[in-house]
């Protein structure tokens, strides 16, 4: 016997009695048309149940889509990663970073407020680091300040941020990394700048990262708002700000000052400020270190902080370097360990600002 949803589903809707509010008008049989009733033809009236269906059908599905999505909104998604711990701590193990005097740490993300400054400022340049804006790169090795041969392919863009990568693929083979370069934004003489940057995977022994600053156009002097150097593993000044002028040489032509920071992988929030007489830097909100006009006149000759730091803008750089000077030199890195394979510098956020 078989049973047609034409002759059914009518009876089930008068029965119901659905055509007394109007929600499914008894189409079957009867239709309303500016108060006249007329007959439908017996022709008619399958069309109309197909579309009665199709109706009831588009509304139950209508319903649970929104309680499917509404269950999917109470519910935050949890990565596979995060679900099993293995985004607690950074990617490495402390056995292998500390066998070379590095660190494998966790770290707690620093709260939005927490980069520390002084008022008075407004933003200048927020950097999209989503994409290369214009990044220009050193291309070879430095021989007289480290080992890896510096590459545009090592610097990437996504909507994690700007990421440098210093890696090998053995022991002997060539270790390639970047030296980053923002020229084609100037930042004024007077300035603030916030960083979030992340330092992974192993930092210790042979790692040699800054941000630092270097005058636009023929401008002289250096300006490291940070610098780890893995030859002073042990030493206060492991981390450290520097004003250097140039030409380059002597440490009586800089002026330098440690940075008690205690976890040096994962990320940090760093604020650095220049104004007229002094330059001031907080990491984590805090206040690590200052340097006036004064003590850097007394440590690299009168006068040279108005000819060097007053002169001029700056562009920003971002630098992972590695190892031990290649050809002599000023070694800040060290020696490399036996199994290194990588180290990570990811920068999510890059803010200027000028005085109000």
């Amino acid at each position: 016997m078989s049973i047609s949803f034409g002759s059914i589903l009518p009876k089930l809707c008068v029965h119901a009695k659905f055509w007394k509010w109007g929600w499914i008008p008894d189409v079957w049989y009867d239709f309303w048309v500016m108060k006249h009733r007329f007959r439908l033809k017996s022709s008619l009236r399958r069309p109309f149940a197909v579309v009665g269906v199709l109706l009831v059908v588009c509304v139950f599905g209508a319903v649970g889509y929104i309680l499917l999505k509404t269950s999917h909104a109470a519910t935050p998604y949890v990565s596979a990663e995060a679900e099993s711990g293995a985004l607690s701590t950074p990617a490495t193990t402390v056995s292998d970073a500390t066998a070379s005097g590095g660190e494998a740490v966790g770290f707690a993300a620093a709260a939005p407020s927490d980069y520390g400054g002084t008022p008075g400022w407004k933003v200048y340049r927020t950097y999209d680091l989503t994409r290369d804006e214009g990044w220009s790169h050193t291309t070879g090795v430095r021989g007289t300040v480290d080992s890896s041969y510096n590459r545009k392919e090592q610097t990437t863009f996504s909507s994690a941020g700007m990421l440098i990568t210093a890696e090998r693929a053995s022991d002997t083979a060539t270790i390639y990394s970047s030296d980053a370069q923002a020229r084609y934004a100037v930042v004024p003489n007077h300035f603030a700048l916030e960083a979030d940057i992340n330092l992974g995977v192993f930092l210790g022994s042979g790692s040699f990262p800054a941000l630092w600053l270097r005058p636009s156009g023929s401008g002289e002097g250096e300006i490291d708002i940070w610098e780890y150097m893995g030859n002073r593993i042990g030493s206060s000044l492991l981390w450290k700000t520097t004003l250097i002028t140039t030409p380059y040489g002597s440490a009586q032509r800089q002026k330098e000052k440690a940075l008690p920071i205690a976890n040096a992988m994962g990320m940090h929030r760093w604020r650095y400020e220049k104004v007229q007489d002094k330059v001031s830097l907080w990491v984590d909100g805090q206040l690590l270190a200052s340097i006036t006009k004064a003590e850097l006149d007394a440590s690299a000759g009168a006068g040279k902080w108005d000819a060097q730091f007053e002169s001029h803008g700056w562009y920003v750089r971002l630098t992972y370097q590695i190892g031990p000077p290649r050809d002599g030199g000023y070694n800040a890195g060290g020696p490399v360990p036996a199994g290194w394979r990588k180290s990570t510098m990811l920068t999510s956020r890059l803010v200027t600002y000028v005085p109000q």
